[in-house]
């Protein structure tokens, strides 16, 4: 997915759904790529991972995390876009409105 950003490999679902039914076992590996370079597919799982924490406090240190993707060089107009509506959407949920 790193090497290939912009090319669609059909629906994700599938795919993140395997990866999540390792669960424990693959967020880091989900974070090095984020690191690397975040594209579409990893920043709509790391979402998902955001959702599905209870933990305010670390639910807005991911949030925090996911918006500091804006700045990373390889980020592309996309990626940025679906980074902002989450992070807006995770804002909305977490000041409860």
């Amino acid at each position: 997915m790193e090497k290939y950003p912009a090319t669609d490999f059909g629906s994700s679902g599938p795919l993140v759904h395997t990866l999540e039914s390792f669960s424990g076992r693959y967020e880091n590996y989900l974070f090095e790529s984020l690191n690397r370079r975040p594209t579409v597919l990893t920043i709509w799982m790391f979402n998902r991972i955001i959702n599905a924490e209870q933990n305010i406090l670390i639910r807005q240190n991911m949030v925090d995390r996911l918006q500091a993707l804006l700045t990373h060089p390889f980020v592309d107009k996309e990626t940025s876009d679906d980074i902002n509506r989450f992070v807006e959407y995770q804002r909305q949920i977490l000041h409860g409105n």
